[in-house]
């Protein structure tokens, strides 16, 4: 019997709410049950993604329900916020405590939550090897609270909060035909450009892009700039001829315009994460009035809708801490207790021994564990401290003395310079830092530093290279030493860059 579905999944962003509904998750490909979307007037939401107008916020809830006809009054939201951010970070293999701990700590050292308190919640995709590869999401405290206070306000209990970097790639695998061998899902928001590498089942690698800031942009610029370098990094060597592209617009004719634009580019076979009968839904309703009706609504909505479901993207729960599938966790009580009902009736005595073993076996596991989320406190302790140290040495000195030391430009292009340090000091991640920059005058900037995670090294490389007067940008290096990671870029100006 197929498991029935008790929750609607909803795509929020400050144009519109999706709502998309599956009854039932049968055993092949799940059927769209209902779906509606209502428009979000100006206003209602800010810029960060906060709720602005909770009355009228709470209306259109109402309003989706009616529409769509959901007989359900659970949802699972996903979200895009300035407040929220996905990583992926490489750790040792450990208890699920210190996984959380650890998972805690890092997103912590973003400046976003630096000032308020973040929801984490986290996956492995990778537990093979020395080191482990984990995913984990985080979101503000505060926006939560203000979602969870809404959907209470319209009569909506709110199961999960879920950001769109993962219910996009959701969406995506349910219409993606590579599901047994590997596919590259490139999501294109506004401003925004998420591409991820899923192989054997399991996420690979996932990158975030900023896009610049216009009302829409070029598909036709961004299948030459972006779409093909960014799909070949995040494949990993770069080797694949052919990354199974899965492109997935909020706008249908977006997505099959950029579909055109790869292939005329690129030569290589694309597909859209979309039901592509919407696009001719009128036309199929003329000719059958008992056609099954398209899905119409954001891919995001479906990927929300079949949250915690039976497909290979893993789900997130941002409305507490929930971290899953740990790598040697401890004995749990649970499980003892269970070993204890499989064993067949003893002597009284021997029931006694076996439960002060259970128990002498609990205590030595709990000490084990206490003293491994000791020792990873400490650690995140003392690179806190050194890296604040370092952050006030950095505060007390002029940026001349800091950073600018390393060369001696000509008075002509001692402005340039500063320039450039001003704008790298501005998208330099907040987990990372640099120890040195050199400048080569009218030809390159060389900067050398280190991030708590290979990601943050790999991410501002991505902004050093969208900054103007720059034409391209190599990663000469990145090492892992210690807890951290170094790196060397070389950034190359472009010709007809502006120098004072």
């Amino acid at each position: 019997m197929a498991k029935k579905r008790e929750f609607v999944g909803l795509y929020v962003s400050d144009r519109r709410i999706d709502a998309a509904y599956f009854e039932a998750e049968e055993e092949e490909k799940p059927v769209l049950t209902a779906q509606a979307t209502v428009e979000v007037p100006p206003g209602v939401l800010d810029t960060n993604g906060d709720i602005t107008e909770t009355g009228q916020f709470a209306s259109l809830l109402k309003e989706l329900w009616a529409e769509g006809g959901f007989k359900v009054w659970k949802a699972v939201i996903a979200l895009t916020s300035k407040k929220a951010l996905v990583r992926q970070i490489r750790l040792p293999h450990m208890p699920m405590s210190a996984l959380q701990q650890t998972t805690l700590s890092e997103a912590e050292q973003f400046a976003l939550f630096r000032k308020e308190e973040p929801l984490v919640d986290f996956f492995i995709s990778d537990p093979e090897g020395e080191f482990i590869t984990l995913c984990f999401g985080a979101i503000s405290a505060e926006v939560v609270k203000q979602y969870n206070a809404v959907c209470k306000l319209a009569g909506i209990k709110l199961l999960s909060v879920e950001l769109v970097q993962l219910s996009g790639q959701r969406g995506i695998a349910y219409w993606c035909p590579f599901n047994d061998s590997y596919w590259t899902g490139v999501m294109v928001l506004q401003q925004r450009l998420i591409v991820s590498f899923w192989q054997g089942g399991s996420l690979r690698n996932i990158r975030e892009i900023q896009l610049p800031e216009r009302e829409h942009i070029s598909m036709d610029l961004l299948a030459q700039n972006y779409i093909f370098e960014i799909s070949r990094t995040a494949t990993g060597d770069g080797e694949l001829e052919d990354p199974h592209l899965m492109i997935a617009c909020d706008d249908l004719a977006d997505a099959a315009e950029l579909v055109g634009h790869v292939q005329d580019m690129f030569g290589l076979p694309v597909k859209i994460a979309a039901d592509e009968q919407a696009m001719l839904a009128d036309v199929a309703a003329e000719e059958d009035e008992e056609a099954v009706e398209p899905i119409r609504v954001s891919y995001i909505a479906v990927g929300a809708a079949l949250w915690n479901g039976k497909t290979i993207v893993p789900s997130f729960n941002l409305t507490k801490f929930a971290g899953k599938k740990a790598i040697a966790s401890p004995i749990k009580l649970e499980h003892l207790q269970l070993l204890l009902k499989n064993v067949p009736v003893l002597p009284l005595a021997g029931v006694l021994i076996a439960l002060l073993f259970s128990i002498g076996l609990m205590l030595s596991w709990s000490a084990m564990r206490q003293q491994t989320i000791a020792k990873l406190s400490q650690e995140v302790t003392r690179i806190r401290n050194e890296l604040n140290t370092q952050q006030a040495r950095q505060d007390k000195l002029k940026p001349e003395e800091a950073i600018l030391k390393h060369w001696v430009p000509q008075s002509r292009e001692d402005g340039f310079a500063k320039e450039f340090v001003g704008k790298v000091r501005e998208i330099i991640p907040a987990d990372a830092w640099l120890s040195k920059i050199e400048y080569l005058a009218g030809s390159s900037f060389k900067l050398v530093g280190a991030a708590m995670n290979q990601m943050s090294c790999l991410y501002f490389a991505d902004e050093i290279g969208n900054l103007a007067d720059i034409s391209g940008v190599k990663i000469s290096q990145i090492e892992r030493k210690g807890p951290f990671y170094t790196f060397e870029i070389q950034a190359l100006l472009a010709k007809g860059a502006k120098v004072p």
